[in-house]
């Protein structure tokens, strides 16, 4: 008698299926932010930030896009964690890739011209990467406005930032009304109370 055999089980990959791919971008910038810290909220682990980035477009403008919300989490990699654009492109493909590199400030800029530039590239931004901004314009207020009511943020820097920000956000309206009135909202409170 032939003893029955179950044909093998063929090993999934994760990263081939939405949430895959979101899990896999977690843990990568985990682990390549792992020595990182936010400027903004200096005593949260940096990964706290690109989470949060991907959680605003998801349940706040309801983005449900899963290679945007890949390159939502991985968007500061190549800038904050030295990441290079071959080794993203090895692990999460060219689109996701396309996205974060769009995002990435050139190296080697000065504050002032960096700020400069994001003003200037804001309106010509894919709409992913114009997503992605925009949350991440949202998420760096709404921790300095947290890291205030802490006493961890000094207020007579901020009118500036929050300023800059605006006119970043001025360059991507349109995208996604929730978000930019989320934005909004932010930005006037911390406005407000830099006064």
């Amino acid at each position: 008698m032939k003893s029955a055999t179950r044909p093998a089980r063929r090993a999934h990959k994760p990263a081939d299926d939405a949430a895959g791919r979101i899990l896999k971008a977690m843990q990568f910038a985990a682990k390549v932010h792992a020595r990182n810290h936010s400027d903004n909220a200096p005593r949260l682990p940096y990964i706290n930030h690109p989470i949060a980035v991907a959680n605003a477009l998801r349940y706040e403008g309801l983005v449900t896009d899963n290679i945007g919300l890949t390159a939502a989490i991985l968007h500061d990699a190549v800038e904050k964690a030295g990441v290079n654009e071959e080794q993203l492109d090895d692990a999460f493909g060219h689109r996701v890739t396309r996205i974060v590199m769009e995002l990435t400030d050139e190296p080697g800029l000065s504050e002032a011209t960096r700020r400069w530039y994001q003003i200037e590239k804001a309106p010509k931004l894919s709409r992913q990467a114009k997503l992605i901004k925009l949350a991440d314009k949202l998420c760096n207020l709404r921790d300095i406005v947290a890291a205030r009511r802490r006493k961890q943020h000094s207020t007579h820097d901020t009118t500036a930032y929050f300023e800059w920000c605006a006119n970043v956000v001025d360059g991507l309206r349109g995208v996604n009304p929730a978000l930019e009135a989320a934005f909004d909202e932010i930005c006037a409170a911390g406005l407000s109370s830099s006064m």
